[in-house]
């Protein structure tokens, strides 16, 4: 089973992701996992000869981080990232054929088609055996990573074919967790973190930074419309604007008729 968030930039996903996992690995540490915990356990069994060894020598917190470092890197993931675009390729093609990818800066389109496919590679490498017993938590799949589509320039109009394409032909997780809180707190706390800005965000003017951040609101109802005939994929809504641990709990209820 995979579950994936969904939310703005500086909705407070990673936060959620990290303090939801705390609690469910009180209960099973084998059963909940990172998709980053399922990566290393499969490269580690399968992958390539040299990082087989390396991880098999490494502590488990240093071999979690070098199993993050080797995207691009292995043999092994490469192989998954081809198979996964032949296929899924039809997806990103949605996005390359889109006006946003075409107005897109050449810098952006290697960190966006890079972000696509290294998730990619991981989606495939989790079709294993494995994990057959495990609910997998990814902090950003294929619903998130729609946000490409995003750009303030253009009205959403212009790109839903192109999104409705790419929702047609991407795997979808088995439940979504839609993160929801006000614009200008995702901009504050984006603000705030230690990464700060997203890399498309990170040069924008104020007023550029709150024109996306309402651009990707209007995104998220347009993905809410696209998820709502899908029988195989459930979305649920938490809203990240309490105690931390309130959202936690309210989210664990939510939670429980799936996991």
């Amino acid at each position: 089973m995979r579950v994936e968030f969904l939310g703005l930039p500086g909705a407070g996903k990673t936060t959620i992701r990290r303090a939801l996992l705390e609690r469910l690995k009180n209960k099973n540490a084998e059963k909940y996992i990172t998709s980053e915990e399922a990566c290393y356990k499969r490269i580690k069994l399968d992958g390539d000869k040299v990082y087989r060894y390396l991880l098999g020598v490494l502590p488990y917190k240093t071999g979690l981080e070098f199993s993050g470092w080797m995207h691009g890197r292995s043999l092994f993931q490469l192989e998954a990232q081809n198979s996964f675009l032949a296929r899924y390729g039809k997806a990103l093609n949605a996005f390359i054929s889109s006006i946003v990818y075409e107005k897109m800066s050449l810098e952006d389109k290697k960190n966006v088609m890079g972000s696509f496919l290294g998730t990619g590679s991981v989606w495939d490498l989790l079709n294993a055996p494995l994990f057959v017993n495990s609910i997998i938590f990814f902090e950003e799949g294929f619903v998130q990573k729609s946000f490409m589509f995003v750009d303030h320039n253009y009205n959403s109009g212009m790109i839903n074919l192109n999104l409705r394409e790419y929702f047609q032909n991407i795997p979808l997780p088995d439940v979504v967790i839609h993160v929801r809180t006000d614009i200008s707190l995702s901009h504050r706390r984006m603000l705030e973190r230690k990464d700060g800005l997203t890399n498309r965000l990170k040069g924008l003017d104020e007023i550029s930074i709150d024109k996306f951040l309402n651009s990707a609101e209007g995104h998220v109802d347009n993905i809410r419309k696209e998820l709502s005939g899908k029988t195989d994929c459930k979305v649920i809504d938490i809203v990240n604007e309490g105690p931390l641990e309130e959202v936690i709990e309210s989210l664990l209820k939510k939670l429980q008729p799936y996991i």
